[in-house]
């Protein structure tokens, strides 16, 4: 069995075009051996016992006596991007075996996708971070580019805190709020506040510095987290990690939440996320 190589890239709907040489299982390639009409077989799937993905990759004869084969990647326009295993196989006097096992990585490409939600900018993360921020971006910049899907998360992580810490009892309660809502602003006793979770989704929380200041802290956090190896090399972003973690708590404490459900301006519904009670 080869050993497995560096993953190859290719973004869906492109096409990328690679020598793979037949070799032995010490590495050597093995020549004069193969007509070159031996068939080729090219096998992508996503691990384990999961069924292949056709159309994909495939493999032809570049030449048979010297070993050598061309392998096609051709990922189609709407598989999924991320990595998948590849296994490629040549059939010798009736006796299949693998030549190549290692990774595609299908890559994203521009779309129709719509960016999701956040709180903060990517100029607030370089505010509050400084310059080496920008550096890392630059050197590793991921799927996403500003670090929106770690400020994307930062906005998941506050939502989830201010429903957990809806209190019922901190705005008015009475018949006339389910008139006029349609509904009741509770669920069952530890269900999530389906209403406030409603309200966040619109987007009626009123987004204030103090807002952008706990959120940004956060997707610092998942920043630094992503680029951690648990060694030595990746002992400064473990540190900072923790830094930017304590420091989006400790803002969060501090911070109180308002929501203008009728788009006037004002706080129709507030609560200090730093107060944890049960409804």
């Amino acid at each position: 069995m080869a050993s497995p190589k560096n993953p190859w890239k290719c973004p869906a709907g492109d096409a990328q075009t690679y020598t793979v040489f037949v070799t032995n299982g010490s590495g050597a390639t093995i020549v004069n051996t193969y007509a070159g009409t031996e068939p080729l077989t090219a096998t992508v799937w996503q691990g384990s016992d999961l069924a292949p993905i056709a159309g994909v990759v495939s493999a032809s004869w570049l030449s048979g006596p010297a070993g050598s084969t061309t392998v096609k990647l051709t990922p189609p326009a709407d598989l999924a991007p991320g990595y998948y295993r590849v296994r490629l196989e040549v059939t010798y006097q009736g006796q299949k075996s693998p030549y190549y096992f290692g990774w595609i990585k299908v890559e994203a490409v521009a779309g129709s996708g719509a960016a999701s939600p956040v709180y903060g900018s990517y100029q607030d993360m370089v505010d509050l971070a400084g310059d080496w921020l920008t550096r890392l971006q630059q050197g590793d910049p991921g799927d996403e580019t500003t670090f929106l899907r770690e400020r994307a998360m930062a906005r998941e992580w506050l939502d989830d805190i201010i429903v957990s810490r809806s209190r019922v009892f901190a705005y008015r309660f009475d018949l006339t709020y389910a008139l006029y809502y349609g509904s009741f602003p509770f669920g069952p006793v530890e269900a999530p506040d389906s209403v406030i979770a409603g309200y966040l989704a619109s987007d009626f929380l009123q987004v204030v510095p103090r807002t952008i200041e706990c959120t940004t802290y956060k997707a610092l956090a998942f920043a630094c987290e992503k680029r951690m190896t648990f060694d030595a090399d990746g002992e400064a972003f473990r540190q900072r990690a923790i830094f930017y973690h304590r420091k989006a708590s400790n803002s969060l404490r501090r911070y109180r939440c308002t929501l203008d459900t009728d788009g006037d301006g004002n706080a129709d519904i507030a609560f200090n996320l730093g107060v944890l009670t049960f409804r």
